[in-house]
């Protein structure tokens, strides 16, 4: 569902690549995830089957056992934990490639630091060590960005890891920018890093501003917003919600703003607001993986301060605005667009298709037991409750 999320988005362009030079079957653990309506299930499905990707749900090992793949990727490394065995036992010539999305335990070990709770901290350790098992199980792993390639590599040396990140459309030429004193947040608020961000600018960032522009205006929108983030509604804060297209917010406002506080991987909402022409204020964090920098292409503020003066600057310096948005619009082109997006691909299924056959990594007597296990279950024991 690419306009509900910027991961999603992200793997719709992929499989937009893929299947112009593969046959691609797209299987759903979950048709949806989320309430969406008749209508937009239909427009949904459509979009894929159009491209001429066979979508399968059920049982995975029903769907294994239909035919041979030579590649399986596989979205997020939880997924690995629970089908990895299952691929190897039903598809044991099969390449395994692991897309990441983003560094689960780095997300989380920022969090941790951020909050301080043991419970976080305990979470990120054992997020770390499943995840790293897993990119380790895998013949082959993508990440989002070079950063977080180099930092598996660290972990696990000799990892094949290759890193294709957020993939946008760039427009030739600048669009106009608003004279407005308006900021956006964009983001899926079932992902807590763009909760927390948001409710840190209103309270913390948002009244700085307000004392020196009262007539600032900041809208909130994107997928799902919690009920906590629905609680921030004013006369000056605007919780849009899900839209099917973000453009006609985007080219309301003057700034964009991105003030998470944990996270990992890109964030695509800077892509976005950059691909829309809005100057981009965000953190440490929201800077990760952009192959920008601070002052030329967007500006990185951490402090509620200092990101209320970065956006104040924005607000009344139209010279600094322009500045940094074509800056930022040149190199954005240049690294997260649909060529250099289809380069890292071929790249990388070249480079499955010679890897040797990953027969060895799962046992003969491995692969028996877990199929005897398959015709028990079916055959037998479920007879017997």
């Amino acid at each position: 569902m690419e306009d509900r999320g910027s991961e999603e988005l992200r793997f719709m362009e992929m499989l937009r690549i893929l299947v112009a030079k593969h046959d691609v079957t797209l299987y759903a653990w979950s048709e949806w995830g989320q309430e969406v309506s008749e209508d937009e299930r239909h427009r949904y499905r459509a979009t894929i089957e159009d491209l001429g990707v066979e979508i399968r749900i059920g049982f995975i090992r029903q769907v294994l056992k239909e035919r041979p793949y030579d590649a399986i990727l596989i979205e997020w490394f939880h997924t690995m934990d629970l089908i990895g065995a299952d691929i190897r036992t039903w598809q044991p010539r099969a390449k395994i490639i692991v897309d990441a999305v983003d560094v689960e335990y780095r997300r989380l070990g920022i969090k941790s630091e951020v909050s301080g709770d043991p419970a976080d901290i305990a979470k990120a350790a054992d997020t770390k060590r499943r995840e790293l098992a897993a990119y380790a199980n895998a013949d082959f792993v993508m990440t989002v960005s070079d950063e977080e390639r180099d930092i598996l590599l660290r972990e696990i040396p000799g990892l094949k890891v290759h890193s294709v990140p957020n993939i946008h459309r760039f427009p030739e030429s600048l669009p106009p920018l608003t004279d407005d004193p308006s900021m956006i947040f964009v983001g899926d608020y079932r992902f807590p890093p763009n909760v927390d961000a948001v409710k840190h600018f209103c309270h913390d960032v948002l009244p700085l501003i307000h004392a020196r522009v009262p007539q600032t205006r900041f809208l909130i929108v994107g997928n799902a917003p919690t009920e906590e983030i629905r609680a921030l509604a004013s006369s000056q804060v605007s919780v849009i919600g899900y839209v099917p297209e973000t453009s006609s917010y985007l080219q309301k406002s003057r700034v964009s703003v991105a003030p998470l506080r944990f996270g990992a991987g890109m964030k695509g909402k800077v892509g976005e607001a950059v691909a829309h022409g809005i100057p981009v204020v965000t953190t440490s964090v929201g800077f990760q993986g952009m192959k920008v920098k601070h002052e030329e292409d967007v500006l990185v503020a951490d402090s509620p301060a200092e990101f209320a003066e970065a956006v104040l600057r924005l607000l009344s310096d139209r010279e600094l605005c322009d500045r940094i948005r074509t800056s930022a619009l040149g190199k954005m082109k240049e690294c997260f667009g649909i060529a250099p997006a289809l380069r890292r691909l071929e790249f990388i299924m070249e480079s499955v298709a010679s890897l040797p056959s990953p027969e060895g990594k799962f046992s003969a007597a491995r692969r028996f037991q877990r199929k005897s296990a398959d015709w028990l279950e079916r055959n037998l024991l479920w007879r017997l409750g």
